[in-house]
């Protein structure tokens, strides 16, 4: 099963590293929720707009998507070209970090 310990062990933890975002000490959704929340407002709301921006393959940007998506910024997630359409594209690993943010279990 999915869930948030897959998530942040996965390449999610990987992208929100890159984002200057450590998900590693967070323990379920509701604390990466917040803890996105909090750091978007310290960034003046840049933070979301860090990972629309990223330079990304498919996979990884369906895993951004995701990671925007989990923290309650889907209007940035559904900015990114291509939308959610990629994920027919979209295996392994970065599938499974997908489909744990969609869960949102454990």
């Amino acid at each position: 099963m999915s869930t948030f310990q897959n998530f942040k062990s996965g390449p999610a933890a990987d992208i929100c590293r890159k984002a200057g975002f450590s998900i590693a000490k967070l323990a379920n959704w509701n604390q990466y929720t917040e803890a996105f929340q909090i750091m978007s407002e310290k960034t003046g709301y840049e933070l979301p707009k860090r990972f629309q921006t990223m330079p990304a393959s498919s996979g990884e940007t369906a895993v951004i998507q995701a990671i925007l998506h989990a923290a309650d910024y889907s209007r940035y997630a559904d900015e990114i070209e291509g939308t959610w359409g990629r994920l027919d594209y979209v295996t392994g690993e970065h599938a499974e970090a997908v489909a744990a943010s969609i869960l949102r279990r454990g």
